[in-house]
């Protein structure tokens, strides 16, 4: 995996605020789900890196606490990892939701075009080629376009959300 900034490391708990954050309580701001549980598992370490290991121990903790969605708001592997690849099949088996960031990588000379250079875990799809294994997202700028950054592609960009000065 790549080192992150710190605005990357921070993208899960960005995402739960932007979901979860409860309204009508005297701050800026609101959640689109005022009251959605969320179970924070952090498998980064404290520079934005890791490895899958952490990330397959926190999957199968969610399926077992009976998670209805699983938001995976990392991206940086280049080749499948098998072992991950069978958890997302465990979290897919029990009914579960995943949902994955489609990377930033767009604006660099790695690529973004997801179709060319497929990141994971937003390019996983079923064992027979089952879209909907992994819903990949991608990130839109203020005037509703992909950003400039974010990674794009028809085989792994399942969906586009505001991705630019969220508060």
């Amino acid at each position: 995996n790549q080192p992150q900034t710190v605005a990357g490391f921070q993208h899960g708990t960005v995402t739960a605020g932007l979901i979860g954050a409860a309204g009508n309580n005297g701050t800026d701001g609101v959640g689109v789900a005022w009251k959605v549980k969320i179970m924070p598992l952090k498998v980064l370490n404290e520079e934005g890196v890791g490895d899958p290991r952490p990330v397959i121990m926190a999957i199968d903790y969610a399926i077992a606490k009976g998670a209805g969605i699983i938001n995976l708001s990392f991206t940086g592997l280049k080749l499948p990892d098998e072992i991950l690849y069978r958890a997302i099949g465990r979290a897919h088996e029990a009914g579960i939701v995943i949902v994955a960031a489609a990377g930033n990588d767009a604006d660099n000379f790695t690529g973004g075009d997801l179709d060319f250079n497929p990141r994971y875990p937003a390019c996983y799809d079923g064992p027979n080629g089952e879209p909907w294994w992994v819903i990949g997202v991608a990130a839109l700028g203020k005037d509703n376009r992909k950003a400039v950054f974010s990674d794009y592609g028809f085989k792994c960009v399942d969906i586009s959300a505001p991705g630019v000065e969220m508060p």
